[in-house]
């Protein structure tokens, strides 16, 4: 879930901000300590992405979506393709191909 994920990374670089301005002394000088507040700061994200409680997602979804919630749709009833194409409608391949005779003098 990409709301867990922007979660996750935003608690990580917190904690790396927070482990540089700690001192020698403080509880994240320990790497044992570390790796166990990584693990809890990611199972925080995923529930507090589950929860949706931060909207990441509702926001991106906001502003990918039009105003008015309808999604316009093809219309699946226009033909790709017409029958009648080509320089002169209704002669098939032969309407791309340069005359062999001239009609005209």
């Amino acid at each position: 879930m990409f709301e867990a994920q922007f979660v996750r990374e935003m608690f990580k670089q917190m904690r790396k901000t927070t482990r540089e301005m700690a001192g020698e002394d403080s509880i994240f000088a320990s790497s044992v300590n570390a790796d166990m507040l990584d693990i809890a700061d990611g199972a925080l994200a995923d529930q507090l992405a589950s929860q949706r409680t931060f909207g990441i997602a509702k926001v991106i979804l906001a502003q990918l979506l039009p105003e008015n919630g309808n999604i316009p749709v093809k219309d699946v009833d226009a033909a790709v393709a017409s029958l009648k194409q080509g320089r002169d409608a209704g002669q098939g391949l032969a309407a791309f191909a340069p005359a062999m005779f001239p009609l005209t003098k």
